[in-house]
Parts: structure tokens; sequence; C-alpha cells
């Protein structure tokens, strides 16, 4: 049970230094925008088909089919490649980009391609109950990117590509390493060849995953119409917070649900836990930030609430997995699809600003985590999950309507 959570920590700690180092030798500028931007872009498809269609379908009754793994398997990568370049091309329409960038788009598409396969075996074996290769998915690829960093590279687009290119190296020798360890084989092996009574959770979770990933994509995209580093910004509290959600989710939720869990119990426990251990946390990172740093303290208790009900939510969706039907996910489409309409809108306001986007990319958790927590029948934490979602709609609609 410890190798997991050990694995994530230092996953995800040596991915905080990659971010400090990188901001610290380059600053946020374009180069960082860029990264980020196409980062997050060519890790949708594999958040998409990878994590949201296959990994509940590997869980659910409604089992994919062995034809069905095999072409997601194959298509993915594709489809990353193809996700970075429309991700350049938008860019270019903004002038964000030009040619001086174009070898930041060429290593985030080879990476994006690499990481995919990687990403596959992980979720397969994290589906049969082992949390350990998903937990520490990214430290190959961190501590080699960290390494890159420590060298002092002329100009800010070398470093983002010389850091591109470690990650890359990275992920392609942990891929190796997966191949000749056999894993996700077990897996594998154990999928029905006949798929044909899953075709309708297929379609349920493809909705519920494609839905929630571009609503993210529409409200990360809103970002480039603000000025530079506004991005970078964004994007570094997405990565501390998916950070901390994925050091308590990924290393332990997969050794309490999975294929063989019988009980939504242990979940339920798990998820009381967090709201006990995280909520102190937010709420004293929140006092502190109104005492002593009253500029920073909007976005500061933003995050707080983010974090618990990013968390929150990620559990709760392992949990609807397993034990709700694929057809439970329509709960959470109308929900994202209208904070990421929302957005949309409040960027044509004179006041849109970082802490908007911060409170839209945690009002779609918050949300999420509630409805998903009043169908499990986990009311109180569903009802403690309702308070966080007004209270971000209040410091969204505040952000609008300050002078």
């Amino acid at each position: 049970m410890l190798r997991g959570p050990i694995l994530s920590l230092a996953s995800q700690g040596t991915g905080v230094v990659q971010l400090a180092l990188l901001i610290w030798r380059n600053g946020a500028n374009s180069s960082t925008d860029a990264y980020f931007y196409l980062w997050n872009l060519g890790l949708l498809p594999t958040l998409t088909l990878l994590v949201g269609v296959m990994y509940p379908m590997l869980l659910s009754e409604h089992r994919i089919s062995r034809r069905g793994v095999s072409i997601l398997r194959w298509t993915t990568p594709g489809i990353s490649i193809l996700f970075v370049g429309v991700g350049a091309v938008w860019l270019e329409l903004n002038g964000k980009l030009g040619i001086a960038l174009l070898p930041i788009v060429a290593a985030s598409a080879a990476n994006s391609a690499i990481q995919a396969p990687v990403w596959f075996r992980a979720v397969l074996s994290e589906a049969e109950g082992d949390p350990r290769w998903m937990s520490g998915i990214a430290l190959p690829a961190n501590v080699l990117a960290v390494l890159t960093l420590l060298v002092p590279w002329s100009d800010p687009v070398k470093s983002v590509t010389a850091m591109l290119v470690a990650l890359l190296v990275g992920n392609s020798c942990l891929l190796l390493l997966m191949v000749s360890r056999g894993v996700g084989i077990t897996t594998l092996a154990g999928t029905p060849r006949s798929g044909v009574r899953s075709r309708s959770g297929a379609g349920w979770f493809l909705a519920r995953s494609g839905i929630g990933q571009i609503a993210v994509v529409l409200i990360q995209s809103t970002a480039v119409l603000l000025p530079a580093s506004n991005l970078t910004i964004l994007s570094v509290a997405t990565k501390i917070v998916g950070a901390a959600s994925a050091t308590l989710v990924n290393a332990v939720v997969p050794a309490l649900i999975h294929q063989s869990t019988e009980s939504p119990e242990s979940g339920r426990k798990f998820l009381r836990f967090l709201w006990i251990g995280l909520g102190p946390i937010a709420f004293g990172s929140s006092v502190a930030a109104f005492t002593w740093f009253r500029d920073f303290a909007a976005p500061v208790v933003i995050v707080g609430l983010w974090l618990i009900c990013a968390t929150t939510a990620a559990v709760a969706q392992r949990m609807t997995f397993r034990f709700l039907p694929p057809s439970a996910s329509r709960l959470t489409m109308a929900s994202v699809s209208l904070v990421a309409v929302v957005a949309i809108a409040s960027s044509r306001s004179s006041n849109f600003d970082v802490n908007v986007l911060l409170a839209a990319y945690a009002s779609v958790e918050a949300l999420t985590g509630m409805l998903l927590l009043f169908a499990l029948r986990i009311r109180l934490l569903g009802f403690y999950s309702m308070l966080c979602v007004l209270f971000l709609a209040g410091a969204w609609a505040g952000s609008l309507t300050s002078p």
C-alpha cells in the first residue's frame, strides 16, 4: 500500500520542482505559455479516451471488448499529435506562436505520442488494482526534465525545447520498461472478445469524458486572450492542484476500487478522510493569505477549494464507474457544459482575469463532485460540495463586477 503513495509523491514532487525551475530560469513568457497549452492539448486525447472511456469500461459491468481496447490503443497517439497541431494553429491565430516556437510544437507533438502508450499500460494495470505504474508515471520524465533545466540555456525557447526532449526520453524509457515487464498484459488478456453489451456504455463514457475535456480546453483557451504569462500562471495552478490530487487519489484509490471491488464502503471512508485532512489545510491557507498576503487572498481561497473539489470528484467518479450504470454520466454533462459557456461569455467582460478562470476550473470539479456524491447517496459531503459551488459562483461574480 505504501509503494503507490511513495511513487506518486516522488513523481508529483519532481513535477513541482520542474515547474519551479522552469519559471525561475525563464519566467512566464510566450515559450512557457506555448508549452503548457500544447502539453495539455497533447494529453487531452489520452485523458478522454484511455482514462475517460477505457478505464471506466474496465471497471464497469459493461466491459469493453478486446477490439475496443485495440482501437483506443492505436488511435490515441495519432489523435494526440493532431490536437497539438490544432493548438499550434490557435496560438498562431492569436499572435502567440511564431516561427521561433516551432521546435516547442514539434517536441510537444512527439512527447504526446509517446505519452499515450505509457498511459495505456498504466491504466490497464490500475484497473486490476495495481496503482504503482500510474502513481509513478511521470517520475522518469520529470527527473530528466529537472536535470535538463539545471543547465543554463541561452534563451527560453532552447530551455523549454530541451525540457520537452527530456520528457520524451523519460517517457520512452518508461515505455520500454513497461513492455519488458509485461505491464497490463493480464488485464488485456481478461477483456472479452465480444463487446456487444458494451456499446451503450462506451457511448455514455465517451460523451461524458469528451464533453468534460472539451469544456476544460475551452476554458483554458480563453486564457490565450489574456496578456502574456497569464496562461502560465493558470497552468501552474492547474499543475499544483493536479499533482496534489494525483498523489492522494491515484496512489490509493485503485487499491480500494477496482474490478473485484464489491462494496463502495472503502471509497466512502476515503472521501471522509480526504475532507477531514484537506479542509483544515485549505482553511489555514486562506486565513494566512487574508492576514499576510491580502492581494492573493482570492486566488488562494479558490485554489484551496479547487483542491478539495478536484480530489472529491476524482474519487466519486471512480466509485461511479464501478457502482452506477454508465448512463449516470449524464449527470455531469450539462453542468460542465454550462460552466464552459459561462466562462466564454465572461471572457467578453473588461474585468475578465485569472481569478475568473480559476473559479471556472474549480466550479467544474465542484459541480461534478456534488452531483456524483448525491447520486452515490453520500449526502453530507454532497451538501458540503454544494456550499463550495455557491462560494465559487460568488467569487466568480465578484471578480467580474469589481470596480
